[in-house]
Formats: C-alpha cells, structure tokens, sequence
C-alpha cells in the first residue's frame, strides 16, 4: 500500500519481527544477511498482489515487471522465492527467466493423508472421517470416487473437498451435486476479492456451458486465447471465470506466447458445464435423448453416446431435472436394442456395448435393474436368438454384477444369464464363480447367500437343460464345483 518491497522491509517488518525500534544499526543488519542469503524473502501469492490495493489501475498492469524492478540493489542479491499461477508467469516475455521455475507436482497418497490431517488439525475426528470415506470408496469401480481421487493431487482441489466435507459433513452422492457444489464453493472462496452478483453468475455460467460444450462435441479439453474469445465475447466475463478459477492458463501455443492455452478447473466442471448447455431444442424440436443419439455425418450414423466424451454428460445431463431421468431409461433401452438387434452399421453392437458398460459404473440400483430387464426383454423379442448380441448382452452383464450391491440386482443379472447365456461359455463361468462364492458352507450364512445361491443353481440348471453342449458343460460344472462343495451335487439335481 504505497510502499516498495524494501521500504517495507525496512520499516514495517523489521519492527514486527524485532518488537524493538528500527534503527539504521539493524536495517544494514537485515540488509547483510539477505545479501548472504542467510535469509530468504518469500513472495507468496504474486498474482493477488493487486488484491489489496486502495485503487486498482485504469491500465493492465504486468505484476512480474513490477517485482522484477522492486529486486534491485541489496535485494537484487538476495535469494528470493516467488509463488504465482501459471497464466501470470507465462504472460509474454518473462522479465524474470533468469529464476529457477518449479511446477507443483500432485499430491501421493501419503501426502493427501498428510494434508487433510493437517486441515482438520482442530477437528481430528471429522478429518478421520473423510480418510475413512476415502478408505470404504478407494476400491469399489465408482466413477464418481475415482475422480474424486484425482482432484486430490492438486492442493488447490483438496482444500476445497475439505471447505466442501467442513460445510456439509459428508460428500454428495451424485456427480450433479458434487460439482454442482464445487462451483458454489469456487463462487465463494473468492467473494471478498471478486464479488459476483447473480446476473453476472448468470451471464458467466451460460458463456461457460457454451465452451464446455463445444469443447467436448470436438473432444476438446484445451482452448486458446482466440477460441475463448469467439465463446466468451465479453472480456469481464472472461476475466471473472479467471479470477473465480474456473478457467486456467496453463500455458501458451508453440506458435506465439501470446496465443495462451486455458483449461476448465477440472475436466469434471467442463462435463458439468457441458450438460448445463445442452440446448432446450435444436432445429425447432424439443432435446431429449435422441440428442445423443441417431447423429448423421454424411452417409455414416454418428452416435453421440459412443464416445467417451459424452458418458459423463449424459449421466449428468439426464439428472439436472428429475424429469429426464425418464428420458435416461429410454436411452438405455435404445442402447439395449442396438446391442441385441440387427445392425445398421456392423461395428454399432460393440460400440453400443462399450457404452453401456460405461455408464453402468454411474448408474443407481434402480437403473442397473432397468438394465438387466431390458436385455432379458430384447432377448425375447429377437427373432433370431444365436445372433452375436447374446454374447455382448454376457458382456453387460458380468460388468453389472461387478458393479451391483443390492441383491435384487444381482438377482435381475442372473435370471438375465439364465435366457441370454445359452451355450455361452462366458455366462457359465459367470455363474461357476457366483456359485463358488455364495454356495459354499460358511460358519456365518447370510439370507442374500441363500437367494442368490438359489438363482445362480437355477440359472445354471436351465442352462444345462437348454443347452447344446450338455456333455461338455457336465464335465465343466463337475470338475469346476464339485470338488469344492459335496452340497452342490444335490443342488444340481436336473444335471446330476
């Protein structure tokens, strides 16, 4: 506030460290030891430094210009450290290229445990809580946890779950919710130094679903300085998404420093925008799930839904209103009658199983049942049932048993093995592996055992029955299970 660097040195911090009265005897003492760097001066945070400032300038101001002019003389020889974000340090020509430049590396595990101890220092209990939930959520195949995970390597990232696990005491149980709280709590970690009134959120939220859209229509993560500008036309508001963070420079283009490269916060809120900004109609027509699907290019079906890109948008996307979990069912089902049907491109039956698959590590209970239905019931209405969909329709299913935690859906699943495995040697080990575990004799039995070990010699019986293979199936569950529970020989009793 209207001093240099070493004016306050000299005269604000050299009384505050000393608690004694700053005399020309103790200045050139501080001035020696920086000068034998027996001391070090910490510029923390060089990107806010305008933050505090009675009256911000009418002109841009070049913040590492200022410094590098502020270290000259005695300071000039001190070893000086300096903190600021990439898109500061990398604007233009660098008058201070002759530092040392060190990049935050992400966090390890470790540290992030270290981290979030040290955050909750004075609430031990609620930091062994969020540990805890980590701990339960670290191996189960959850999307929403794995990225979870990955936002814990940046510092920045972690320090907001934990603002987020502080106000709430838990963390949302949707990707909706998550993110959607994560741009709260970016809004509001920065409200004191760039105060956002509703209409500019507004205004800002709509430039950002616009990019994030065409971004991931183009699988796009990285925008330039000139495809911002084209999404984003009001320079306030472009400046705002960079001061609330939810834009980041990252670097600039290998043709010109002064073409920069900017990156959402996360790909997660660049998905989440994205969502936010798929249109109401398109072409005079009402949105629905035809949007990702059934999209021309040329002579070729292009669907929207087959690329990864597009998962995590529609998971979220079908989730904004209640409503259009509606319109998240008859998609599936469309997904399941590409899988199960006769093909208009021959390549579509796969790609419609790959998405499938993805979206089960998304999906509740509830649409995971939807899932195993609608496969049972394509089944029945195929006319051809030795068509290659059978064995993709195994495919989607033993991925949703892995996925699965209620047992009436894993129940669903296997009476889905029981039509569609038919001489299928995927859906018989399958079955062969949920017999082993939920047939055996075992000192605690639990009532979900029983039920499924009921299904799982069910499904295998009917299998056998209707099999081809009868022989060769009879040697596979003989020599497979037998040996490992005498029980299972009266369980198969239509076999044995």
């Amino acid at each position: 506030k209207g001093k240099s660097i070493e004016e306050y040195l000299l005269e604000n911090w050299l009384k505050a460290a000393t608690k004694m009265k700053v005399s020309e005897k103790l200045q050139d003492y501080l001035i020696n030891i920086f000068k034998n760097r027996q001391i070090w001066l910490l510029l923390d945070g060089v990107d806010e430094m305008l933050d505090g400032v009675d009256e911000m300038p009418t002109e841009p101001v070049n913040i590492l210009e200022m410094i590098a002019q502020e270290l000259t003389g005695w300071l000039g020889e001190a070893a000086v450290v300096l903190t600021c974000r990439n898109n500061i340090w990398n604007e233009g020509k660098n008058p201070l290229e002759s530092f040392q430049v060190y990049q935050i590396s992400g966090f390890d595990d470790d540290m992030t445990t270290g981290f979030i101890k040290k955050w909750f220092e004075k609430n031990e209990e609620e930091g062994n809580k969020l540990l805890q939930k980590f701990q339960e959520n670290s191996e189960k195949p959850n999307p929403l946890w794995t990225r979870l995970k990955d936002m814990t390597k940046n510092p920045l990232r972690l320090a907001l779950l934990c603002y987020m696990w502080q106000r709430l005491g838990d963390i949302p149980d949707s990707k909706l919710a998550l993110y959607r709280e994560f741009v709260n709590i970016l809004y509001e970690w920065k409200k004191d130094r760039f105060p956002v009134n509703l209409k500019q959120r507004q205004e800002l939220d709509k430039a950002l679903s616009k990019l994030a859209l065409s971004g991931i229509e183009k699988n796009y993560f990285y925008y330039t300085s000139s495809e911002l500008q084209k999404s984003i036309q009001d320079k306030s508001l472009l400046s705002l998404s960079l001061e609330v963070g939810l834009l980041n420079q990252v670097a600039t283009t290998k043709e010109s420093i002064s073409e920069k490269v900017y990156v959402f916060f996360h790909p997660a809120l660049q998905e989440y925008f994205a969502a936010r900004g798929i249109p109401k109609e398109e072409n005079n027509k009402k949105v629905d799930w035809r949007y990702f699907l059934d999209i021309k290019e040329g002579k070729k079906l292009i669907y929207r839904i087959f690329k990864p890109q597009w998962s995590e948008v529609f998971l979220i996307w079908f989730k904004i209103e209640n409503s259009q979990s509606e319109q998240g069912k008859i998609l599936i089902y469309r997904l399941i009658d590409l899988v199960m049907g006769k093909p208009q491109q021959e390549d579509i039956p796969e790609k419609a199983t790959s998405a499938i698959k993805r979206l089960l590590y998304a999906l509740d209970e509830t649409f995971l049942q939807y899932v195993a239905r609608g496969l049972k019931e394509s089944w029945f209405r195929k006319k051809h049932r030795e068509d290659i969909g059978n064995s993709h329709a195994v495919k989607i299913i033993s991925c949703l048993l892995e996925v699965a935690h209620v047992p009436l859906t894993k129940c669903e699943a296997v009476w889905c093995l029981r039509d569609v495995g038919v001489d299928n040697k995927e859906a018989y080990e399958i079955l062969i592996g949920l017999a082993n575990k939920y047939c055996q004799e075992k000192e605690k039995e639990t009532d979900e055992d029983k039920v499924l070990c009921r299904q799982v010699i069910d499904s295998l019986n009917t299998l056998y029955l209707n099999s081809n293979q009868k022989e060769v199936l009879h040697k596979k569950i003989k020599s497979e299970l037998l040996p490992i529970d005498s029980r299972l020989l009266v369980l198969f009793k239509d076999i044995f």
